[in-house]
């Protein structure tokens, strides 16, 4: 493990999520996935899109390059290091998280508040559903863009044709 690793923050995306989230989202430019894991959002993303894998030495936290998009499954016990982080390189960022996350702490609250909004939730039913048992939360992916201050629209992954 690393110096952010803590039990349980490194939970695989199975690759129908990462398919899935990019098909939803449709993220052009300049796409990063700022915590590459094994790679399940990286092969849906334009050939020669960067990535960040803190186990082969990039380091997301210190990343510096402007890119549009951020999407990833980010460390949970650091994911507001990683919120903020995606804002100060990219105004669209997309994590796959439980859902209370996005709603659990006042400064990121504040935070979301000061970069822009959350926009829209898309959710994946309990992380179970997901291959991560035990975990029982709900997990979605959550878009916060840079300026937005709209409702937050919902969508949930249509579990019929799995």
């Amino acid at each position: 493990m690393t110096e952010y690793q803590k039990k349980g923050d490194v939970v695989f995306t199975p690759d129908w999520v990462a398919k899935d989230i990019v098909d939803y989202f449709k993220p052009t430019g300049i796409i990063l996935d700022p915590c590459r894991g094994q790679g399940a959002f990286h092969k849906f993303m334009p050939t020669n899109s960067p990535y960040c894998e803190i186990t082969e030495g990039i380091d997301f936290l210190k990343w510096t390059d402007k890119v549009d998009w951020c999407i990833s499954n980010p460390p949970y016990s650091i994911f507001r290091k990683f919120f903020e982080k995606g804002f100060e390189v990219s105004d669209n960022c997309v994590w796959l998280i439980p859902t209370w996350k996005a709603f659990s702490g006042a400064g990121l609250i504040t935070s979301s508040r000061k970069y822009g909004g959350m926009a829209h939730m898309r959710h994946y039913g309990t992380g179970t559903k997901l291959g991560w048992s035990p975990l029982a939360n709900s997990i979605s992916a959550v878009y916060y863009k840079r300026g937005y201050k709209g409702d937050i629209s919902q969508s949930w992954y249509d579990w019929s044709g799995k």
